[in-house]
């Protein structure tokens, strides 16, 4: 049995899909663990403390934890983080001596976490694996006017310079790794993430719409994180250019009032253009949910500017929807063109709008599209991505007794 340490700083796994600072991560960190206490590990994942109802100690199952260390206040703004890393450190390194833990490798996830990572791997002596998700300079090439403090690019560099091996879901991601930080490409290891398959596959259409109360024929959704780089905008905008929205219904999944700035914007700018009937903000929603909102829908469309890998996107797939996104990240690995949705290279809402008409108009397409996804989905599941996993822990843990799979 191997014990291992995940460590996700600033993402609880156990947060509401849509919350502020929630979203692929959130659920790459949970599924990962629990599949690989299929294989025999068990896992503690460390998250700060962010909720005062929320658990110390949360058993997931027999073999997954996550524990809540205190870091901060739980009102702490994400700005604020990269202060509070020492003082989450500090309490992660007393949960150990308390309880008297060992592991034999850490995982971290996003760069707040890689400082931690990197830290306590030199201090325990184990192996350090980290998984950024994202990348600095990669968000800042994306988009006009995102904003990342400084610190991040040079701790992201530091952490890739010294971690046992590098993480990440797609190609694209490895080669910005080689081309912006200099990481030689020898150390990095594409492994795609997945998708779960006994949650998220087709429902009867009819029968989950009625569970979310839509009565109008054509449904297109969005799901995700509240924020400037999911292009939310763009979809919006798009909508607005279609010549006949006539028994449609866009639903937007993420965010609640406190998600601030942006959700605001983008209420008022659905308000500036007329589409109060058509647009319905749904805030958070729990996992559970989300297999009715994909299977209700027609298109599951995602206009970011950057995305890693873009989960989202795979669940929709998986349950039956075609899916309309930008020419970034992951969608490029999910998405052949034409088969089962499309790939759209400018990041406005013309192409958008042009794509969404096209299948709104055409129900055998769209069903041809969906059946497609499904497809794809069915090759990519958690199991796949697990087992890639365990070979690279089993690569860098030579004296364990757990056999590499497929070896």
């Amino acid at each position: 049995m191997k014990n291992l340490a995940f460590i996700s700083m600033h993402a609880c796994p156990l947060a509401r899909l849509g919350e502020k600072d929630s979203g692929g991560l959130n659920v790459y960190v949970l599924q990962t663990a629990k599949y690989l206490s299929n294989r025999g590990y068990n896992i503690d994942i460390f998250t700060r403390a962010h909720d005062p109802q929320d658990q110390h100690v949360i058993n997931v199952s027999d073999a997954v934890r996550v524990i809540h260390i205190e870091a901060g206040s739980h009102e702490s703004l994400k700005s604020e983080l990269p202060s509070l890393v020492s003082d989450f450190q500090e309490n992660l390194e007393l949960f150990k001596l308390e309880y008297n833990l060992n592991y034999e490798l850490i995982h971290s996830h996003y760069w707040l976490s890689g400082q931690v990572g990197l830290s306590l791997s030199e201090r325990w002596q184990i192996p350090h694996i980290t998984t950024f998700h994202t990348l600095a300079l990669t968000k800042l090439q994306a988009r006009i006017g995102e904003i990342e403090p400084a610190i991040r690019e040079l701790t992201e560099s530091k952490i890739a310079r010294n971690a046992d091996a590098i993480i990440v879901s797609t190609s694209e991601e490895k080669h910005a790794l080689t081309r912006l930080y200099n990481v030689h490409p020898d150390r990095i290891e594409v492994v795609t993430a997945g998708v779960d398959l006994e949650r998220f596959h087709p429902i009867d259409k009819y029968l989950a719409r009625k569970t979310i109360e839509i009565s109008e024929s054509n449904i297109i959704l969005s799901v995700g994180r509240i924020d400037p780089l999911k292009g939310v905008d763009i979809l919006i905008k798009a909508i607005s250019m279609m010549d006949n929205t006539a028994d449609t219904k866009v639903l937007i999944v993420g965010g609640e009032p406190e998600s601030g700035n942006e959700l605001s914007k983008l209420i008022n700018l659905s308000n500036k253009l007329g589409l109060n009937d058509i647009l319905r903000f749904e805030g958070t929603v729990n996992q559970d949910m989300l297999p009715i909102y994909y299977s209700a829908s027609d298109i599951f469309v995602m206009p970011s500017y950057y995305e890693s890998f873009g989960l989202v996107a795979l669940e929709a797939m998986a349950c039956g929807v075609p899916v309309v996104a930008s020419r970034v990240g992951g969608p490029k690995l999910l998405i052949n063109q034409g088969g089962n949705g499309y790939l759209i290279p400018w990041v406005c809402p013309e192409p958008f709008s042009e794509k969404l008409e096209i299948l709104l108009s055409n129900k055998i397409l769209r069903e041809k599209m969906a059946n497609a996804s499904i497809s794809t989905a069915r090759n990519l599941d958690w199991n796949n991505t697990v087992n890639k996993l365990s070979n690279i822990y089993c690569s860098l843990t030579p004296n364990n007794k757990l056999d590499v799979i497929g070896a």
